[in-house]
């Protein structure tokens, strides 16, 4: 797309970072819930779970 408009090179690079850096929160979430290693009660483990769901 960027070839075929003519636009400089880095042109979307900001908004690919932008998207693998949520995935990457999204990954830890998920991997912290389910690894039990948020300590407190069931109900912080759940908000994990649902900021998961939200960031993917």
């Amino acid at each position: 797309m960027a070839q075929s408009c003519k636009a400089p090179l880095g042109e979307g690079c900001l908004s690919s970072v932008g998207y693998l850096l949520w995935m990457a929160a999204a990954a830890i979430a998920l991997f912290a819930a389910s690894t039990r290693q948020i300590q407190g009660s069931v109900l912080n483990r759940q908000f994990a779970f649902c900021g998961c769901g939200f960031s993917l």
